[in-house]
């Protein structure tokens, strides 16, 4: 077998990767395992708030406080994640390996930047912005409680979600729905 016929971790060979074979099979692909990945974060997000109104309505309150936030910047970092994918889905078409390695760790490293300034910025500003949307008393520290943790798993969470976006341009559509 000539190299450029091995098949990689995603099944597909280095060279091929998503510009040959059925279109039709490469979306289901890819959208399978997206769908599988969404389906588990949907509903982690559904037992937490479970969970959590078990607590209280204060405690609720608190996580639909932090609700637009965390929606922000999760589009933000997946916004990331699109544009690097695109960018490095064209590299990776046109076999520039290489550059698609150079390409794929100055995202990973953007990422990181961006969380951390937006955790830099995010623990200091995060009171005022919450009396700002009408958080009040017992529910305003508890907003404070659950943001702080919160926006300390950003780095590491925006770093997984562009990281499977890179692996999806990459050729490989199932590890990112694995993971």
């Amino acid at each position: 077998m000539s190299d450029r016929s091995q098949p990689t971790g995603g099944g597909r060979s280095p060279a091929t990767g998503f510009t040959e074979g059925s279109v039709t099979r490469h979306l289901l692909n890819l959208t399978g395992f997206m769908v599988m990945g969404f389906l588990a974060m949907n509903i982690a997000r559904l037992a937490e708030a479970a969970f959590v109104g078990l607590l209280g309505t204060a405690e609720l309150a608190a996580i639909a406080y932090n609700f637009p936030i965390v929606m922000g910047l999760g589009a933000a970092s997946r916004g990331l994640g699109i544009g690097a994918s695109s960018v490095v889905a064209r590299s990776m078409g046109s076999g520039d390996r290489e550059g698609s390695a150079v390409l794929v760790t100055h995202c990973l490293w953007l990422t990181l930047t961006f969380t951390l300034i937006c955790v830099a910025l995010g623990i200091p500003f995060a009171e005022p912005l919450f009396r700002v949307l009408g958080a009040r008393d017992e529910v305003l520290l508890l907003t404070l409680d659950y943001f702080n943790v919160w926006i300390l798993g950003l780095p590491m969470f925006a770093l997984s979600m562009v990281g499977t976006s890179l692996l999806r341009a990459t050729g490989d559509a199932k590890s990112p729905g694995f993971i």
